[in-house]
């Protein structure tokens, strides 16, 4: 448990990251990172102050449900001409601080917010805390070259991805996002009109190019719909093309209607080929859906979820889940008020 050196009567935690919601319709960025902090300051008296570094691509501040949200409005600058964001930041901390002392810096993802958040927490002596998101747990992620510098309490969010990263990660603490069941519906298996559902975005990490090819070795015609835009659309839907396939192309859709689309839908295939946890995966759970997925993440087999790696052996999982009758109840083994209570305890207020 990390302890702070100077605690207000209602504790103050400052969190820095690279994007947050830029209105409440923009529910498809970071939902894990603002349903954490909503049931963070629904569960416990707090108040959070936010720093996002990139997006949203302004300057203004607003208040996201009871938060401060400050945007630097870096808009993913490249390389050197991130550091005016950067400095804009420290000075927003700084000013945020004298009006109400910071007593947790939290800053979300091993990159340039660890590195922010780590300089303010030296600054003001506050204790700093790096949850460590996806791809940035591998070791290739040069963001690690600080790590001896940040004087953090690193998080992971499933075992896969500390036990797998760099031997700093392994020493840190596990704290999966949970989720809760008023979020979702699900719906008994007659209401379920989509066999197969895809959602991530189509970029080469989530490997629809697998997802293609997995549908096109199934026995039978399915309905198959895939939620996400990215940069390899066009050539994902020529190779469905060229396979002879008619899959649902959706687009980028909102949480809420990745939510509508999995409680009608009866397996999630997911063929990434690394996750840090991997939250569709808790979403699919408690909409009721069943999973075929590869070994990423927060995969684990179980009676409504099957592993496997190669083409065929996950076509062949996949078949046999599609032939099975299900009941599709809701399944939750971890809520997020789990995961506030976790943090809480690190946050030793």
């Amino acid at each position: 448990m990390v302890q702070s050196e100077a605690m207000n009567t209602t504790p103050h935690i400052a969190v820095v990251c690279p994007g947050f919601p830029a209105d409440p319709m923009d529910t498809a960025c970071v939902p894990y990172l603002y349903l954490y902090l909503e049931a963070l300051q629904a569960c416990r008296k707090c108040r959070i102050s936010v720093v996002a570094l990139q997006y949203p691509f302004r300057t203004t501040p607003f208040q996201w449900k009871g938060m401060d949200v400050f945007p630097m409005g870096g808009k993913n600058a490249p390389g050197l001409r991130r550091l005016p964001s950067w400095g804009n930041a420290w000075r927003t901390l700084r000013q945020i601080h004298r009006q109400t002392p910071v007593n947790i810096m939290h800053s979300f993802w091993m990159g340039e917010a660890a590195v922010v958040g780590s300089l303010v927490a030296r600054r003001f002596r506050v204790p700093h805390i790096v949850t460590v998101m996806g791809q940035d747990a591998r070791p290739e992620n040069r963001w690690w070259r600080w790590e001896p510098c940040l004087n953090a309490q690193l998080v992971a969010v499933s075992h896969r991805q500390r036990s797998g990263g760099p031997m700093a990660l392994q020493a840190g603490m596990c704290i999966p996002f949970g989720m809760d069941a008023s979020s979702v519906e699900a719906t008994s298996r007659e209401h379920r009109t989509v066999d197969i559902l895809g959602v991530g975005s189509l970029n080469a990490v989530k490997n629809f190019e697998t997802f293609v090819d997995v549908v096109a070795a199934l026995k039978g015609s399915y309905r198959v719909v895939v939620l996400g835009e990215g940069p390899r659309r066009e050539d994902l839907m020529k190779q469905a093309l060229s396979l002879g396939l008619t899959i649902e192309w959706k687009g980028a859709v909102g949480r809420e209607d990745v939510l509508q689309w999995m409680s009608k839908s009866r397996v999630l295939l997911h063929t990434a080929s690394f996750e840090g946890q991997g939250y569709a995966f808790v979403e699919a759970l408690a909409s009721g859906m069943q999973i075929v997925s590869t070994s990423v993440g927060a995969a684990e087999s179980g009676p409504n979820w099957s592993m496997a790696e190669g083409v065929a052996a996950l076509s062949d999982c996949l078949q046999q889940r599609l032939e099975s009758a299900h009941s599709h109840d809701s399944e939750i083994p971890r809520t997020m008020h789990d995961t506030v209570d976790d943090y809480w305890k690190l946050y030793g207020v």
